[in-house]
């Protein structure tokens, strides 16, 4: 069966695979000598929170889109990829509230996420 999401979501989840290993690359270039200042004594601790909730959040979208792209022609998990995708919308969200930087970028890195959970649509009320 090709489901009709099967493209949007193939080609979702392979740009969150990217954008989160990257995220997960700077998070840990960017903790490392945040813990050692921290360490030290120097005030840190602000900025090592910071990549370190940076580094779950990657994880997570991680793992999201592996499971998008693993699942994208399966109609079954159609409703799970809809969850997943808002549940990265939130993430992201969240992430630019707290972070107190809520701005254009935010919105974009909201896009993929939106467009996974159009796939998941897609394929759940395809026609069997």
């Amino acid at each position: 069966m090709n489901l009709p999401g099967k493209t949007v979501l193939k080609i979702c989840g392979i740009l969150m695979i990217i954008s989160s290993s990257l995220a997960i690359i700077v998070s840990l270039i960017g903790l490392i000598p945040s813990v050692a200042a921290t360490a030290s004594g120097v005030d840190g601790i602000y900025v090592a929170i910071a990549f370190g909730i940076g580094l779950v959040s990657g994880i997570i979208s991680l793992i999201v889109a592996i499971f998008v792209v693993k699942n994208a022609n399966n109609k079954s998990k159609a409703m799970m990829i809809i969850i997943l995708g808002a549940i990265s919308i939130l993430i992201t969200l969240i992430g630019g509230i707290v972070g107190k930087t809520f701005s254009w970028s935010t919105i974009c890195s909201m896009v993929i996420p939106a467009l996974v959970v159009l796939g998941g649509v897609l394929n759940k009320t395809a026609k069997d």
